[in-house]
């Protein structure tokens, strides 16, 4: 594996790395480097990394991604960054975040309870996308109340066991004005709100129960949906179908095989793609590659 400084010297021209970090990470100089994910795919010196980061002054993308669950981690100091314009943050816990001015935040691979603490707050106007993943809560009533602090919020994906239950739908009022939601559960009850922003909503259950407090707006004026169940809970997406047909939009339902068991498929438009696991952090290398920014690389350790 060649050095990452010798890497470096010979390719001025490099603007884009990623790098999985080792036991004892070294940061060589990072001036030219533009957009840098860093994976931490060890035990590392996280407070040392996080120290080095704003000396590469000229980023305009940052990743810092945690590969075995969730990692505890020290002030995150980026405000003296101003090129910097947006951060992915996953499997991170730090205790305090600093963003420059403008600079939009992902944040992914955290749980229920994580973003409650006051630490957070300083950070969560930033964000404008989200991953929520826990199997271990139940969530029965309200979504968290952090999601009032994401005031730019635009995309998230709560992937969770169960939300809601048969009696209590939860609704989903606190998510209202993001333009894309995703959702994926084994049990899942959820109340759809009047009037809200999506342009895409996405959910995948074992055992779907759905209600929407206004069907006919939501199925002419949501562009794109789907929903994919074994069991439904309910005839509210007959009703949705129903409007869908009445506003002369096309929609389709069909089966498909799910876990060696049948399961409905309900698109509008029809056929739409259920992009489960498409990332949508903007800052990992495979986003990059997707927009064009990197067009091949080399994974290096350090």
């Amino acid at each position: 594996m060649m050095p990452l400084s010798w890497l470096l010297a010979c390719s001025p021209k490099l603007t884009v790395l990623s790098t999985c970090l080792g036991e004892l990470p070294w940061f060589p100089p990072l001036l030219h480097i533009k957009h840098l994910e860093l994976i931490f795919a060890e035990v590392v010196e996280v407070d040392k990394v996080f120290a080095a980061i704003p000396s590469a002054a000229n980023l305009v993308s940052l990743s810092l991604k945690a590969e075995d669950g969730i990692l505890e981690a020290p002030e995150l100091q980026l405000q003296s960054m101003p090129s910097l314009e947006r951060v992915g943050l996953v499997g991170f816990l730090p205790a305090a975040i600093h963003m420059p001015e403008g600079c939009i935040l992902h944040l992914g691979g955290l749980g229920h309870d994580d973003l409650s603490g006051k630490e957070w707050d300083a950070a969560l106007p930033y964000v404008t996308t989200f991953f929520f993943k826990d199997f271990t809560v139940h969530i029965e009533d309200n979504l968290p109340a952090y999601f009032a602090k994401m005031h730019i919020l635009t995309i998230v994906k709560i992937q969770v066991d169960e939300l809601g239950s048969a009696r209590c739908h939860v609704c989903l009022e606190g998510l209202a004005r993001v333009k894309r939601l995703c959702l994926i559960g084994t049990a899942l009850y959820v109340k759809v709100p009047a009037r809200v922003s999506w342009r895409g909503l996405t959910v995948k259950s074992q055992t779907l129960g759905i209600s929407f407090a206004d069907a006919a707006w939501f199925a002419m004026n949501v562009s794109i949906a789907a929903f994919r169940y074994r069991f439904m809970s309910g005839s509210s997406l007959l009703e949705v179908s129903r409007e869908w047909s009445a506003c002369c939009r096309s929609w389709s339902s069909k089966e498909y095989p799910w876990r060696g068991h049948e399961s409905t498929f309900v698109t509008c438009p029809p056929d739409t793609a259920m992009t489960f696991s498409q990332c949508f952090c903007g800052v990992c290398m495979s986003c990059l590659r997707d927009s064009g920014v990197a067009h091949a690389h080399v994974l290096q350790d350090i």
